[in-house]
């Protein structure tokens, strides 16, 4: 059975013409001053960048590539430092698919930095590419005027580097002999002796488009292999999709999520507790509304974790990274083509793969009820069709408004004793987790967390039966919300 999402149409017709049938190669750009691309007519060091990266991604798409390019130059860099620098730049764009590095320019200008020194920082620049999972691309500098110094120690290390590609089957630009091979080379494309200017750029992005281009001919996956349910795996959307995840604490400790099925489309995750479930996650057959399948996930803790999917008939894979401190909720309905389009695995096509921004979660709860003095007969909570009861004594109800304006109440299922969910439109299509928490030991409060997966508008109302105390949160429309309330109920032990 197919499920589905309620989507304004307005929306759907923006994405099928934001995106096309395969999603953008994304290349990260790194180096100095000339991957900053100084000299480029306006270009300084402290502005926007230029150079090579926007005419390149001009080149590739010529070529019918799609793509898209960040740039991650700095000035006056040596390649000590962009190594230490580039950890950063990984982590903060793990939906980086490769990664072109052009750096040594400012090594070279000084005689107290050998070749070797050069040559091991770009090649360990090389291993944490690959250990991040994107693929470089590898460039020696450009060579400078003559007035600035012979081009021995240039030509050198691109020698090195070149052999150093090869042996490590990397993609290589060797732009230093490209601009060697031409006339006049000095008067006609460089700014200074160090840094080319527009037309010098033009040529750069021409020398690099066969290995970027080769490049993204690497971005593959293994032969796609069928998912099997296990203890730490979900199989989705009628078992086609394989869906994993590694946490890890605020304490440094690591671990692998416990999966737990609920439908064909939807499962959780629990992490240190199977009675506190942490992640849901589903994957829903869009492709009747534009081509692809869904991925949605909402989360009920703000531990950092990576969430891995992968199209078990493709061998495609989705990769979702939440930072420690986050509570995301997330739709994707980009996230897989529902048709071979954007190739398979093993064609020589682009991955899919990358990570979705979490949207901002909704405000905190508003009170609408002071709590009263408890009497013995109170903390009942009856359970039924549109109502929860969690922790013993909280009843939580929901009431949604979708973008054409119907609204009813949440149909409720429950999990555990202090976790529970609601559906809206189909009872195999989870939208909204909840769960209530006795944090009393910690600061003497109940906590709520909910995470939604549906961007609906909806009125979340947890009430506690004892105090007769009332929360209420909205989740605005469009808005995927995931929160974390520790202080929503005050009950001293």
């Amino acid at each position: 059975m197919q499920a589905y999402l309620r989507v304004p149409m307005a929306f759907l017709i923006w994405f099928a013409a934001a995106s096309a049938s395969a999603q953008p190669v994304v290349y990260l750009a790194f180096g100095d001053s000339i991957t900053h691309g100084l000299g480029d007519g306006n270009v300084s060091c402290f502005g926007s960048p230029g150079g090579y990266p926007p005419r390149l991604s001009d080149n590739l798409e010529d070529g019918a590539l799609a793509n898209e390019f960040r740039t991650f130059g700095v000035c006056g860099e040596l390649t000590s430092q962009g190594l230490s620098r580039i950890d950063q730049v990984l982590a903060n764009h793990p939906d980086g698919d490769i990664v072109v590095i052009m750096e040594g320019t400012n090594d070279l200008s000084s005689n107290n930095i050998s070749v070797e020194s050069m040559r091991f920082n770009l090649n360990a620049m090389i291993d944490k590419v690959r250990d991040a999972g994107m693929v470089p691309v590898l460039a020696p500098p450009i060579p400078r005027a003559p007035e600035a110094g012979d081009n021995a120690r240039t030509g050198f290390l691109t020698s090195l580097l070149r052999t150093d590609a090869q042996e490590a089957d990397v993609d290589f630009a060797n732009v230093f002999d490209a601009f060697l091979n031409i006339p006049n080379v000095y008067n006609r494309f460089y700014s200074d002796p160090f840094h080319p200017n527009s037309s010098g750029y033009g040529l750069m992005a021409n020398t690099f488009v066969v290995a970027a281009t080769s490049a993204a001919d690497r971005l593959v996956v293994d032969p796609p292999e069928p998912c099997v349910e296990g203890p730490e795996t979900l199989c989705l959307a009628e078992g086609r999709f394989t869906v994993e995840v590694e946490w890890t604490d605020f304490e440094g400790m690591e671990g692998r999520g416990q999966a737990v099925p609920q439908t064909g489309d939807t499962g959780f995750f629990w992490f240190f507790d199977e009675k506190n479930l942490e992640l849901v996650v589903k994957v829903l057959d869009g492709t009747a509304s534009n081509g692809n399948f869904w991925v949605f996930y909402g989360a009920l803790s703000d531990v950092e974790y990576t969430l891995t999917i992968t199209d078990s008939e493709t061998g495609r894979r989705r990769i979702y990274e939440n930072p420690s401190g986050n509570l995301a909720s997330v739709g994707d309905t980009g996230a897989f083509p529902g048709d071979d389009d954007g190739g398979s695995a093993g064609d020589g096509r682009r991955l899919d793969s990358g990570s979705v921004e979490a949207r901002p979660a909704p405000g905190g709860g508003r009170l609408l009820a002071l709590p009263k003095a408890p009497r013995e007969t109170d903390g009942t909570c009856t359970p039924d069709e549109t109502t929860l009861c969690l922790s013993s004594r909280f009843q939580a109800t929901v009431r949604w408004t979708d973008f054409d304006g119907n609204s009813d109440a949440g149909m409720s299922g429950t999990l555990t004793d202090e976790t529970g969910y609601f559906w809206f439109f189909d009872e195999n299509n989870v939208e909204l987790v909840l769960k209530v928490l006795d944090g009393r030991m910690s600061n003497d409060h109940f906590w709520v967390f909910f995470g939604s997966l549906s961007n609906v508008e909806y009125v979340l109302t947890v009430t506690d039966t004892v105090t007769g105390e009332t929360m209420e949160y909205t989740n605005p429309i469009g808005t995927f919300g995931s929160l974390a309330d520790t202080t929503a109920f005050l009950v001293p032990e």
